[in-house]
Order: C-alpha cells, then structure tokens, then sequence
C-alpha cells in the first residue's frame, strides 16, 4: 500500500491510497490466523476437560440441588458465550484482513 499525491481535479489535490497486491497474502495470513486460533481454542477446553475430569472435587456437592443446576447452566453459557465471542473476532478479523485500502 501506498500513498500518492493526486492531481485530479474529483480529489483537490489530496492523497490517494494504491494497493500493489491482490490481497491473498493478507488473506491467508487472516485464514492461518484463525485455523491457529481454533485449534488454541479446542485444545484448551480440552485440556480443561481432562484436567477436571481426572482431579476429584474438592467438596461433594448434591447433584439433585439447585446450587448445582445454577453453577452447571453458568459454565455452559460461559462456554458457549466463549466461542460466540471467539466466532465473531475471527469474523471481524478475515473481514479485516481481507479489506483493500
């Protein structure tokens, strides 16, 4: 990319941008960034997954109480509101680097 100094007479002698790619470069960069990010997000909750299935819990809770019903909904909206939240940043990140000037 790179700025010009325009004569035309639509653009008052201002400065127009001039891309010299075709933009597949940023492209794919954005595209590795998200196949990396993903791949980060699944083996972290894996990871998670195995490490609390595998440690015993520190109290016993009853599994019929509503305590427990509250604290199981939470971590699943949490998780799920996680990777809404990681969906719309690798969106916003392709359409960011897939944007010419």
């Amino acid at each position: 990319m790179a700025w010009l100094k325009s004569d035309d007479e639509d653009n008052d002698g201002s400065s127009k941008c001039i891309y010299s790619g075709s933009g597949k470069t940023p492209l794919l960069c954005a595209a590795g960034g998200f196949v990396g990010l993903a791949a980060a997000m699944v083996l972290e909750h894996i990871y998670v997954l195995v490490l609390v299935a595998k440690t015993p819990p520190p109290i016993a809770w009853d599994p019929d109480s509503a305590f427990t019903n509250t604290i199981t909904w939470q971590a699943g909206l949490f998780f799920v509101t996680t990777w809404i939240c990681f969906a719309v940043g690798e969106i916003l990140l392709l359409i960011g680097e897939s944007l010419h000037c």
